[in-house]
């Protein structure tokens, strides 16, 4: 059972930096050196603990909040994406300098294998793809 501090009723980001046993994989995450852990720093997986506000854990649902994509922001790095397991709801948080490179670059694969079939513009300014065939490009091809 998880054990976690009450919800607080600040609408600034609360910090809470503890170590906890991953849910998914079952490792165990020491605390965060320079910002707060709130993912499992092996398999990137978090909980659905925080409703309003980073901290609050006034979260009813307590899913697992699964990485499904990274993005990149220039003043943050590198960002995970993550969708609530049972509720669906999305979130983003940046990543650790310990987080595992490995998984990161797993889901970056995944990610770019699911737009592998990208619309390949054609002369005619139609696109080609395999899954819409009928779409029509939105990139305008500029003359010189």
């Amino acid at each position: 059972m998880i054990t976690l501090p009450k919800p607080c009723q600040s609408t600034h980001p609360i910090t809470i930096n503890v170590g906890f046993k991953c849910k998914n994989c079952g490792k165990i995450n020491k605390k965060a050196l320079k910002t707060c852990r709130d993912h499992c720093v092996k398999c990137l997986y978090s909980l659905h603990v925080d409703a309003n506000i980073p901290g609050d854990r006034a979260s009813k649902c307590l899913g697992l909040m699964q990485p499904v994509s990274i993005d990149y922001n220039s003043k943050k790095g590198l960002i995970i994406v993550y969708v609530c397991t049972i509720c669906g709801q999305k979130k983003v948080n940046k990543t650790a300098r310990d987080d595992d490179a490995q998984t990161i670059a797993a889901i970056m694969a995944k990610q770019n294998a699911t737009l592998e079939p990208r619309l390949i513009c054609l002369q005619n300014n139609r696109c080609q793809s395999k899954q819409q065939p009928n779409l029509q490009c939105k990139n305008k091809r500029k003359k010189f």
